[in-house]
Protein backbone atom coordinates (compact mmCIF):
# COMPACT_ATOMS: atom_id res chain seq x y z
CA UNK A 1 0.00 0.00 0.00
CA UNK A 2 1.18 3.65 -0.96
CA UNK A 3 0.97 6.00 2.02
CA UNK A 4 -1.44 8.76 1.73
CA UNK A 5 -0.46 12.01 2.66
CA UNK A 6 -2.64 14.13 5.24
CA UNK A 7 -3.16 17.71 5.04
CA UNK A 8 -2.31 19.72 8.61
CA UNK A 9 -5.52 20.14 10.70
CA UNK A 10 -8.27 22.51 9.52
CA UNK A 11 -6.70 22.26 5.98
CA UNK A 12 -8.53 20.82 3.39
CA UNK A 13 -6.85 18.35 1.22
CA UNK A 14 -6.65 18.90 -2.62
CA UNK A 15 -8.16 15.44 -3.36
CA UNK A 16 -11.17 16.36 -0.96
CA UNK A 17 -12.62 19.59 -2.27
CA UNK A 18 -15.97 19.74 -4.12
CA UNK A 19 -16.33 16.24 -3.83
CA UNK A 20 -19.34 14.56 -3.71
CA UNK A 21 -18.92 10.80 -4.64
CA UNK A 22 -17.13 7.94 -2.83
CA UNK A 23 -15.64 4.98 -4.62
CA UNK A 24 -15.56 1.95 -2.55
CA UNK A 25 -12.98 -0.85 -3.87
CA UNK A 26 -13.39 -4.46 -2.82
CA UNK A 27 -15.80 -5.45 0.78
CA UNK A 28 -15.42 -3.41 3.88
CA UNK A 29 -15.23 0.00 4.90
CA UNK A 30 -11.23 0.17 5.34
CA UNK A 31 -10.59 3.79 4.29
CA UNK A 32 -7.37 2.99 2.23
CA UNK A 33 -9.84 1.66 -0.44
CA UNK A 34 -12.33 5.01 -0.63
CA UNK A 35 -11.37 7.20 -3.38
CA UNK A 36 -13.51 10.75 -3.28
CA UNK A 37 -14.51 12.21 -6.46
CA UNK A 38 -16.74 14.83 -8.53
CA UNK A 39 -19.43 12.89 -9.76
CA UNK A 40 -20.08 15.35 -12.10
CA UNK A 41 -16.90 14.39 -13.89
CA UNK A 42 -17.77 10.57 -13.59
CA UNK A 43 -21.50 11.37 -15.03
CA UNK A 44 -19.53 13.10 -18.19
CA UNK A 45 -17.58 10.36 -18.84
CA UNK A 46 -19.50 7.32 -18.07
CA UNK A 47 -23.43 6.87 -19.53
CA UNK A 48 -23.87 4.06 -16.78
CA UNK A 49 -22.58 6.22 -13.62
CA UNK A 50 -24.99 9.06 -15.18
CA UNK A 51 -27.62 6.75 -14.71
CA UNK A 52 -27.02 5.17 -11.50
CA UNK A 53 -26.95 8.84 -9.97
CA UNK A 54 -29.99 10.25 -11.84
CA UNK A 55 -32.43 7.30 -11.46
CA UNK A 56 -32.76 7.46 -7.23
CA UNK A 57 -31.16 4.12 -7.22
CA UNK A 58 -29.10 3.66 -3.86
CA UNK A 59 -25.73 4.86 -5.18
CA UNK A 60 -27.91 8.35 -5.82
CA UNK A 61 -29.31 8.36 -2.43
CA UNK A 62 -25.89 7.62 -0.34
CA UNK A 63 -23.64 9.28 -2.98
CA UNK A 64 -21.46 6.10 -2.45
CA UNK A 65 -20.79 3.29 -5.66
CA UNK A 66 -19.44 -0.12 -4.22
CA UNK A 67 -16.71 -0.73 -7.37
CA UNK A 68 -15.41 -4.68 -7.90
CA UNK A 69 -12.17 -5.22 -7.66
CA UNK A 70 -12.42 -7.88 -10.60
CA UNK A 71 -13.51 -5.14 -13.11
CA UNK A 72 -11.52 -2.20 -12.08
CA UNK A 73 -8.79 -2.08 -8.96
CA UNK A 74 -8.46 1.41 -7.32
CA UNK A 75 -4.90 1.91 -9.18
CA UNK A 76 -6.84 1.47 -12.33
CA UNK A 77 -9.61 3.88 -11.41
CA UNK A 78 -7.27 6.35 -10.45
CA UNK A 79 -5.44 6.58 -13.73
CA UNK A 80 -8.19 7.03 -15.45
CA UNK A 81 -9.82 9.59 -13.44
Amino acid sequence: RRARSRSPPGVASARAVGTDLALHFGAGADQDNILLVHSTILRIASPVINRMLETGMQEQQLMRILVDTNVASMKEFEEFY
